[in-house]
């Protein structure tokens, strides 16, 4: 599993990031300043749709919540036309979390990737 250099906690409604996220070099590796930023806002953004759909998200039926989200996100993507043989264009994160099934991550990345270029 890659290394997680930021983490929206849905629970608790807060984004942490690893201090370093800032620094060029890390930056860079990362997708550039803002990437990772907006990455994790993305899952934000994500958590406050089903919120506003009445969701109380609580650790109890936060699997059941992120089951439902990867469902929706799946289907987000498949509009995209992102499949298995083109995710690895949007990253190798991406296509690791398409692997495994973690639509979210996947929409997350490409809306990181594409969504900052306006």
């Amino acid at each position: 599993l890659p290394t997680a250099h930021g983490k929206y906690d849905v629970i608790r409604n807060v984004v942490y990031y690893t201090p370093r996220i800032n620094e060029p070099k890390i930056a860079e590796t990362l997708g550039g300043p803002g990437y990772i930023e907006f990455h994790e806002m993305w899952h934000m953004k994500q958590g406050e749709i089903f919120k506003k759909r009445g969701w109380v998200i609580t650790p109890e039926n936060k699997g059941k919540y992120l089951e439902e989200l990867c469902k929706e996100c799946k289907k987000s993507i498949d509009k995209l036309g992102i499949t298995e043989d083109n995710v690895g264009k949007i990253g190798g994160y991406a296509s690791f979390m398409f692997q495994s099934g973690r639509y979210d991550e996947v929409e997350a990345e490409y809306k990181a990737l594409f969504g900052r270029r306006r």
